[in-house]
């Protein structure tokens, strides 16, 4: 990522010299001439670039520049090759040099220009959008720094607008998720506290059933009791054992699972 204090200096430094122009002397009526070696690099240099070895592209810009650190030209196609290979600092610190001996306003918002593309090339838009905005202080004219300052403007809010909405989708997702585990839990615990009952339920059935076999087995012992006596006890003991099948069918039907309201 870019420190905003290199982009910072960079524009600076461009805006700087502009406002310095007007003290300085007013360029020869013939372009100066351009060595053949710096010539060389820069067409070897824009051949590799064209096919995106950028990389490859700095390296023949850079051997030129170092020796010739005042060609504004070969400082501004190094510092866009240089942040299109990622080397963005570099490439700010080779545009800064571009800016200083770059003879009008005009090849200055070409240089903030170049190394805009470069900047939105490779994805940093913000510095991109600053640096279109420096362009175009300098040459209100250029249309072509306009064009693409809107660009990357409708490119920024596009991507802070996915932001929002992948926040918001990651929000929900997460708050479905917790509903659905807190009706897991519920149904769990209900779960466990139904087999808890019928745990409960069959321990007090077999109590029962060993209490009544035990009093059929007293009344045997004794041999006291008498027809009208053993019917009695058989009654009430079919009455009881009514009554616990009524009471376990009663606990054993399902239960509505309790879900907590969507406020």
């Amino acid at each position: 990522m870019v420190r905003p204090l290199l982009v910072a200096l960079c524009l600076v430094a461009g805006l700087g010299a502009a406002r310095a122009l007007a003290k300085d002397p007013a360029p020869p009526s013939k372009p100066p001439r351009v060595p053949v070696a710096v010539a060389r690099a820069n067409a070897r240099g824009n051949a590799l670039l064209a096919d995106g070895k950028f990389d490859e592209a700095a390296k023949a810009y850079r051997e030129q520049a170092l020796k010739r650190p005042e060609n504004a030209v070969l400082q501004q196609n190094l510092a866009g090759a240089l942040a299109r290979s990622g080397q963005l600092e570099e490439g700010l610190a080779a545009s800064q040099q571009a800016l200083r001996f770059a003879p009008t306003p005009a090849a200055k918002a070409g240089v903030l220009y170049d190394l805009g593309n470069a900047l939105a090339t490779s994805g940093q838009l913000e510095p991109a959008l600053q640096t279109y905005m420096a362009a175009m202080l300098l040459d209100p004219d250029d249309m072509d720094a306009r064009h693409n300052y809107e660009r990357v403007l409708r490119e920024l809010q596009q991507q802070q607008q996915q932001q929002q909405q992948d926040q918001q989708q990651n929000q929900d997702q997460e708050d479905q998720q917790n509903q659905q585990q807190n009706q897991q839990q519920q149904q769990e615990q209900q779960q466990q506290e139904q087999q808890q009952q019928e745990q409960q339920q069959q321990e007090q059935q077999q109590q029962q059933q060993e209490q009544r076999e035990q009093q059929v087995q007293q009344a045997q012992d004794e041999e006291q009791m008498n027809p009208e006596d053993a019917q009695r006890l058989l009654d009430a003991m079919l009455e009881e054992e009514k009554e616990l099948q009524a009471e376990r069918n009663r606990q054993l039907q399902p239960r509505d699972p309790r879900v907590d309201k969507d406020w």
